[in-house]
């Protein structure tokens, strides 16, 4: 129930639900045992019957109901509750009205933290006070309240509190001692005017106030008319939810502003009010609207109107009470420490015709400047906690005077009067005005204000002075509140903290249990179950003993936590039911009940296996560096080497124990003096020190090459303390590098001396290098070139990006054809050779290709082509001619033929001989003619009929041969024979007789 009811009162629901879910709630606490809630819920039965307005006496009745009730069952924060409803609405209320003295009361909540109850007290006392138009009070406790606002969280009590801020704000604006402007006001209340509308628009709970608001504000800034309707207005809105106190407070507003107005109306309004007052039982209000308005009251004077005495009025002189009223409300009304620190200088620099002012606060018995601030520096207040004694700009001596005594000192000319004139420190500074006030809050000495002015005499008039002491005055307390606030929030804080530790036990890994005076546990965590093997029902009020391997040496444990109040890495061994053995450390400690009564122990094991484990692994990284090849090396921040591995004794050549303890500038050449230095520095500003290039100097004098890296060293409260150091000796590698470098010059000049368009190519097709051929065969140059695509430069593009591609799929290519365009048009024949290259890893990281200008070769091919063309139509027409000549001469020669043969056959035998031998010799002849013209026919096919070689006797071709020339041989005289042919014999086609002396020299033929 209390749940619903703290949630309803957030301006959602009307008062008397509200009410009636408290009574509930506190019913339903008290039957189910639940009595923190039921006394909580005493405090919002009564705060929603005062703003309901109703009988007080039922109020009162609830208070001492609640008052009764808490007591009885030591329910403290209920107890306050109902105190502050007493003495801060109730009793204010009553006829004899006298303050209920609430300090000591204050301090003990704000102990406890019960900031319901000093919340309620302040919003309470500011209503009382507003009622009765006493508005400076207002204005005090309502910004006593501010330090409250968080734990009020938004209930109805600081829904209220924005309510009469805004009709506080109005009222001292008519005093005028808060506001400059309108402006001025409406700035500061529209914000608060804001959120009440939005409250009200919620539920009915607000709605009779913000009528309220719209009224009052009207009546002060507004016209006569509205005002008197909005005050109808807001009549009717108190009267239809049963306002009753807030329903006669307006009528009694409203006969006010009939009043002032002369309308005459006034005195049915002021006995509305009275009729109300007197059902809700506020005798005071009614009271003291009949003796302020008695001329509309006479039949209802009674005796227990007692005269008000006034004291006379203290006026000081020479005082600027509006300034130091204004002065006041800004100090007061700041809580957080440094920005009152900052109003306090900036007020008393302003208004005391100082030139410079300290302010000292004592903490632990020493004064402690706070604050500084110069009349030069307007609105600049430094802020700081420093000790008098480091101070040159202040005298020492005048501050403990005061500090000592107690008393304010005055000093028109510091370095010519008073005691303090011989004082070296005085003659120095030539102080000539001073004061210095005591800061006192209840006799009490918190603090010291000093103030001077070194360029004029008599500054500090009394009326200042009085100024400044009643400042001062407000400042104490204002800095007493904002002492206390600071110490309240950091008790939040540390509250939140506490909730935040508990959360994190809650979600906790490590095995958690509590544990009762008797030993028993009373609660455990998984993770228990989970070591132990038993479920948390069963866990529970058993033997804590129970569960260790020595449950002697657990009793004793949890026995010295009772005894000490808490117990530290206390080694246990816990047994699981299957016999698994966890060694643990127990942290223990205390806790106890709101009265502060140990009841209980808090316990968590961590299980030192994993811590076991860990530092073998400590150990293991430990021997890693030490047998590391990188000398990693830990030094101070001053420069003193304090750990060194094998690694750095391989590299440097020192042993441990010849170079702990030395400065580590011990390793740096001549040259580089004072690097170590400046790379430590760097460090200490944060910066990353990684693969830095440099030299360093060996034990036995030689500069090698070395690659560092720094990094700072941090202890368990992160503290920078040392640096550490790893460095790799890369001499070697320097030496690679620099061939390299040098090999890398040498290619380039290989590249650059070839007379061919060379040109490297990334995986991506892009150019990454051309050599100055290249340049001149594109007509770009080489800064052009290299970041674009290859394929940008040919006639064929994607022609050559498949030729760069088998490249990279094949490995390389040969005379792969490609035509080069220049950006002038002018297009190059080339053959592409190209191939891969390697990184040191063997990964392809391009390719190398070489292009050979074929421009003369091409030329050449086509000569050739055209002669063969030529050679192909010559030989055709000799075809021709061959053809044509051996078809014509085969007729005469078979007419030849064929008569020759009759010839032989008709007379052969008739003639002499010799005729016979002639007529044989020319048929024989006329055959051989005929074999002539058939080989010159079969000539004139041999391009398009093949013949496949087939042997030959050769015997008998070379006989054929010398019969056809015969005659030839005999006119020219030739002798001539053969040898004898093995098996007669000769692969090949048998040549033509008369091909064997075509041409011959008479001189050498034999």
């Amino acid at each position: 129930m209390n749940g619903i009811v703290w949630c309803n009162m957030h301006s959602r629901s009307h008062p008397e639900e509200i009410i009636d879910y408290c009574l509930k709630s506190i019913q339903c606490g008290k039957n189910c045992g639940d009595l923190y809630n039921a006394g909580l819920s005493y405090g919002p039965l009564m705060w929603n019957l005062q703003v309901q307005g109703a009988d007080l006496s039922i109020i009162e009745d609830y208070a001492k109901e609640c008052l009764q009730f808490s007591s009885r069952y030591h329910l403290s924060f209920s107890v306050g509750l109902a105190d502050a409803m007493q003495a801060g609405w109730i009793e204010s209320m009553k006829k004899g009205y006298s303050p209920v003295s609430m300090e000591e009361k204050l301090n003990q909540w704000e102990q406890n933290n019960h900031i319901a109850s000093a919340g309620s007290y302040y919003v309470h006392m500011a209503l009382a006070h507003y009622y009765f138009g006493e508005y400076e009070e207002t204005e005090k406790y309502l910004v006593g309240v501010r330090k409250y606002l968080s734990g009020l969280t938004d209930n109805v009590l600081k829904r209220q509190w924005h309510v009469f801020r805004v009709l506080n704000s109005l009222k001292l604006y008519e005093k005028d001692p808060g506001f400059k402007s309108e402006q001025e006001l409406l700035t500061e209340i529209q914000p608060n005017i804001k959120k009440v509308e939005t409250w009200a628009g919620l539920g009915p709970l607000l709605k009779p106030y913000l009528a309220f608001i719209y009224a009052e504000l009207e009546r002060v800034t507004g016209e006569f008319k509205e005002a008197r309707s909005l005050y109808l207005d807001a009549i009717e809105a108190a009267h239809k939810p049963n306002y009753t106190f807030l329903e006669g407070h307006l009528n009694e507003c409203l006969g006010e502003l009939l009043l002032q107005a002369g309308k005459s109306s006034e005195g049915v309004y002021f006995a509305e009010a009275v009729r109300l007052y007197k059902k809700c039982r506020a005798e005071r209000k009614e009271i003291n609207l009949i003796e302020k308005h008695s001329e509309y009251f006479e039949e209802e004077k009674t005796s227990y109107l007692n005269p008000i005495v006034e004291s006379p009025s203290c006026i000081l002189p020479d005082l600027d009470i509006e300034y130091l009223m204004k002065s006041s409300l800004a100090i007061s009304a700041e809580i957080e420490q440094e920005a009152l620190l900052k109003k306090i200088m900036n007020v008393v620099i302003e208004s005391s015709g100082a030139q410079h002012g300290y302010l000292l606060i004592e903490e632990e018995g020493n004064l402690l400047i706070r604050a500084e601030s110069r009349a030069t520096e307007k609105e600049v207040v430094k802020t700081f906690h420093k000790k008098l004694e480091d101070t040159e700009d202040i005298c020492e001596a005048i501050v403990h005077y005061v500090h000592r005594t107690g008393e304010r000192l005055i000093l028109n000319n510091a370095a010519q009067e008073g005691i303090f004139k011989d004082n070296p420190k005085v003659k120095d500074m030539q102080l000539r005005s001073v004061l210095c006030l005591p800061v006192i809050k209840q006799s009490k000495m918190i603090g010291v204000l000093y103030l001077e002015n070194r360029l004029s005499d008599s500054v500090f008039t009394s009326g200042k002075t009085d100024m400044m002491e009643l400042l001062v005055s407000q400042a104490a307390i204002s800095l007493e509140n904002a002492t206390l606030f600071s110490e309240r929030k950091k008790a939040e804080e540390l509250k939140l903290v506490s909730k935040y530790n508990r959360s994190l036990i809650e979600a906790s890994l490590d095995p958690l249990v509590t544990i009762g005076p008797d030993g028993k546990i009373t609660d455990v965590n998984k993770a228990t179950e989970l070591v132990t093997g038993y479920y948390r029902e069963v866990l529970i009020g058993t033997d804590f003993t129970d569960y260790f391997t020595e449950p002697e040496k657990a009793r004793e444990g949890y026995q010295h936590v009772f005894q000490k109040g808490l117990v530290r890495d206390y080694p246990l061994r816990i047994q699981h039911k299957d016999g698994h053995i966890t060694p643990v450390l127990y942290n223990a400690s205390i806790y106890r009940d709101e009265s502060g009564e140990v009841i209980g122990i808090f316990a968590v094991a961590r299980d030192i296996t994993e811590l076991k484990t860990a530092e073998e692994k400590i150990q293991t990284l430990a021997n890693v560096v030490e047998s590391s090849d990188d000398a990693i090396v830990t030094k101070s921040l001053d420069g003193i080497i304090t750990s060194w591995n094998k690694g750095a004794e391989q590299i440097y050549g020192y042993f441990a124990e010849e170079i702990l303890g030395k400065p580590i500038s011990i390793l740096e050449p001549d040259n580089l003096k004072g690097e170590i230095k400046q790379l430590v520095k760097r460090i200490k500003h944060g910066e990353k020190i990684q693969h830095y290039e440099t030299s360093r100097l060996k034990q036995d004098s030689t500069i090698i090459n070395v690659s560092i890296t720094l990094s700072p060293v941090f202890d368990a409260s992160g503290e920078l303390v040392a640096i550490s150091t790893i460095a790799r000796d890369i001499t070697e590698r320097k030496k690679a590098e620099e061939a390299l470098r040098l090999s890398s010059i040498y290619n380039r000049s290989l590249i650059e001396a070839s007379l061919d368009p060379l040109v490297t190519i990334g995986p991506d097709g892009k150019i990454t290098d051309v050599n100055e051929a290249t340049e001149q065969v594109t007509g770009y140059s080489r800064s052009e070139l290299i970041g674009t695509d290859f394929t940008n430069y040919f006639t064929d593009p994607e022609k050559a990006k498949k030729g760069y591609q088998e490249v990279f799929r094949e490995g390389l290519v040969f005379d792969y054809e490609l035509e080069i365009r220049n950006k002038n048009r002018h297009v190059t024949p080339v053959l592409y050779n190209a191939s891969i290259y390697k990184n040191e890893d063997g990964e392809v990281i391009g390719i190398f290709a070489a292009a050979r200008d074929i421009t003369e070769r091409k030329k050449a091919e086509e000569i050739l082509r055209l002669k063969l063309e030529e050679l192909a139509r010559s030989n055709a027409e000799l075809e021709q001619f061959a053809y044509v000549s051996s078809h014509d001469l085969q007729e005469p020669l078979r007419m030849i033929s064929s008569y020759l043969q009759l010839l032989q056959r008709r007379y052969q035998g008739q003639i002499d001989e010799k005729a016979d031998k002639y007529i044989y010799f020319a048929v024989d002849g006329a055959s051989r003619m005929q074999v002539l013209i058939n080989d010159l026919l079969e000539f004139s096919r041999v391009t398009t009929k093949a013949k496949e070689p087939e042997p030959t006797n050769c015997e008998f071709v070379l006989v054929q041969v010398l019969s056809n020339l015969e005659i030839f041989i005999k006119e020219n005289q030739i002798a001539g024979g053969h040898p004898n042919l093995k098996d007669g014999v000769c692969k090949g086609r048998p040549p033509l007789s008369w091909n064997c002396l075509v041409f011959y020299d008479k001189t050498s033929l034999t």
